[in-house]
């Protein structure tokens, strides 16, 4: 006996489906450099810090009001760290975005004024979805404040950069974990099998259990 028409609608639903699920690809985003500020009421100077974000290719998105940005949801995870000063994360509404008709990157909370930018042309072309630097540029530090979560603190406390040193802002994209607890950890671009393998993985093992099904001998 055949087996009916629906059992072959499902196993090629389901190699479809494999590809699909591949389509979602974790991003790491880092902000490193050399800036002024105060955390909690306390000020530091020409400290070293780094701001990594922690998304994935299927959050990010172009809001209506502002149709040039690309942007990850707000409230993207991320975690800071500053030296001499304190770590830990971002306790807000902060994401990373990408205008590319003012060819900058930066941290926003989905509202003027932006907490920091980056700007440089290589990002007139640029979509958050690829690899990119460690890339410089102008940067711009515009004061909005942020509230953070200390590592051992009790609480959130205020975050605002009040100046960066312009040569040493970088910004820096990859693959990674969406969720910051493994992968790059934050430090980098990790490997991560590429999309156009996933969909050949995904579709040849739907073939395969079409193929079985219709190989199995009737009783």
């Amino acid at each position: 006996m055949r087996p009916p028409f629906k059992v072959y609608r499902q196993l090629l639903f389901a190699g479809l489906l494999f590809p699909s699920l591949a389509l979602s690809d974790p991003l790491v985003f880092t902000f490193s450099g050399i800036g002024s500020g105060t955390l909690g009421g306390e000020e530091f100077t020409d400290s070293t810090f780094t701001f990594t974000f922690f998304s994935s290719t299927d959050d990010l998105s172009t809001p209506a009001l502002y149709p040039h940005d690309i942007t990850t949801p707000e409230g993207t995870t991320a975690k800071f760290t500053i030296d001499g000063v304190a770590s830990g994360y971002f306790a807000g509404d902060q994401a990373v975005f990408v205008n590319e008709s003012e060819d900058d990157v930066g941290i926003w909370v989905y509202a003027p004024p932006d907490f920091l930018t980056l700007g440089n042309y290589a990002f007139a072309t640029y979509n958050l979805k690829t690899n990119i630097g460690p890339i410089g540029g102008t940067a711009s530090a515009l004061s909005e404040i942020l509230p953070v979560s200390v590592a051992n603190g009790p609480g959130t406390e205020p975050l605002s950069l009040t100046s960066v040193l312009q040569s040493s802002l970088t910004f820096q994209a990859g693959a990674g974990s969406a969720d910051g607890s493994g992968g790059s950890g934050g430090t980098g671009p990790a490997t991560v099998p590429e999309p156009s393998s996933l969909l050949m993985l995904g579709g040849g093992l739907g073939c395969l259990l079409v193929m079985k099904v219709c190989r199995k001998p009737a009783r």
